[in-house]
């Protein structure tokens, strides 16, 4: 239940268009979010994301996010060099 809280109150900004928890365990919580943004230049940038958090004491400590990194490619820009030799 804590997770639902959590999740609720990450999500209030409205750039989440919808979400779910799929999986509470333990410190660990699955959650699929859908975007719904534009960027700066005027450029859809709706993805779609699964994030793992970790949680501690009721805290977020950790977050993985998963998304189409070619979707972000399209509407941000190429990713910087350096960024994915440390990516690898």
């Amino acid at each position: 239940m804590a997770c639902r809280a959590i999740s609720a109150r990450c999500w209030q900004s409205g750039r989440a268009r919808s979400h779910s928890i799929l999986l509470p365990e333990g410190d660990f919580v699955v959650v699929e979010a859908k975007g719904d943004n534009v960027t700066k230049t005027g450029v859809r940038y709706d993805n779609e994301y699964c994030m793992i958090w970790r949680l501690q004491n009721g805290r977020i400590r950790e977050i993985k996010e998963y998304c189409d990194s070619a979707l972000v490619e399209r509407a941000l820009g190429p990713f910087p060099a350096d960024k994915l030799a440390k990516a690898g």
